[in-house]
C-alpha cells in the first residue's frame, strides 16, 4: 500500500491485520480490527500504533496508542499530521485535532468521514 508521501506494507495477518510503514519522517506500526471500534483511534479500525521519529535524537517523542493513548492525545502539529494521514489512509476519516476539548483526552472522536 502506497499514496504519495505514506507507505505501508503488511506486516503478517490473523483476525487483525498489522502494517509497518512510513509517513512525514515517522515510522509507524499499526493494528487494525476488521471492524470499526469504540477502542480504536476516533471509534475506528486502528486499534494500536507505534509511531517512531526516524531519528534517534527524538525517540523521547515516541506515541502509543493501544486502545488509548498511553500519554494523552498528541498536542504536536506534526505529529497530528502524520496521525491525519494514517487515518485518513486506513479508515477514510479525519480527527478533529483543531478542538482543543480533545487534546490531552485519551479518545478522540472523528469529525466526519472524508468525501462524504
Amino acid at each position: 500500500m502506497s499514496d504519495g508521501d505514506i507507505q505501508f506494507k503488511k506486516k503478517y495477518s490473523d483476525s487483525r491485520s498489522r502494517y509497518v510503514g512510513k509517513v512525514d519522517g515517522f515510522w509507524a506500526e499499526i493494528e487494525l480490527s476488521s471492524i470499526e471500534s469504540r477502542l480504536g483511534i476516533g471509534e475506528g479500525k486502528i486499534l494500536k500504533l507505534l509511531l517512531v521519529p526516524n531519528r534517534s535524537e527524538d525517540l523521547k517523542k515516541i506515541i502509543i496508542y493501544d486502545c488509548g493513548w498511553k500519554n494523552g492525545t498528541p498536542d504536536n502539529s506534526i505529529v497530528q499530521n502524520a496521525l491525519d494521514k494514517i487515518v485518513s489512509y486506513f479508515d477514510g476519516k479525519e480527527i478533529n485535532w483543531r478542538n482543543g476539548d480533545y487534546v490531552g483526552r485519551k479518545i478522540v472522536p472523528f469529525s466526519r468521514v472524508l468525501g462524504g
